[in-house]
């Protein structure tokens, strides 16, 4: 807590190394079961990245990750499906971007985007709903075409 007073402070309260500060202060609390005192940092840090990096920069799809995993461990699937879909779309354009595996921030991208698609997979099976059709529809949307996973 003290380190992250001395980063804002000194960088000021909307700097990514603040985010990253409230972030891993989340992580904490998520870890230790403060769900409650958890959410708030994670939204926090998430404004703070799409503020200061722009809404498609990796940091805020990790941030929009941990946010997932939060909800995952309260058991809100639908929030956790919501925030790991705008993360497979962010990792996904940047994957396309960099060539898709032919460069090493490609190869970077591409192992992100897999550890996400299994993350995405793992909450589609997780989801609480009895319509075979909608969870069909959920594990199905995990695959872009044209994207190699």
């Amino acid at each position: 807590m003290r380190s992250l007073m001395i980063y804002e402070k000194a960088l000021g309260r909307d700097h990514p190394s603040v985010a990253s500060s409230v972030n891993h202060l989340a992580e904490l609390y998520r870890e230790t079961g403060r769900y409650g005192d958890a959410e708030p940092l994670n939204k926090c840090a998430l404004a703070i990245l799409e503020k200061a990096l722009g809404p498609d920069h990796p940091d805020v799809a990790t941030s929009l990750i941990n946010l997932a995993k939060l909800h995952k461990a309260q058991g809100r699937v639908d929030l956790d499906l919501e925030h790991i879909r705008r993360a497979s779309a962010i990792h996904r354009k940047r994957a396309a971007l960099t060539g898709g595996g032919r460069s090493s921030g490609g190869f970077k991208e591409q192992r992100t985007v897999r550890h996400v698609f299994l993350y995405h997979l793992q909450a589609t099976v997780q989801h609480p709903t009895d319509d075979p059709i909608r969870r069909n529809a959920m594990t199905v949307e995990g695959f872009e075409p044209g994207f190699p996973i």
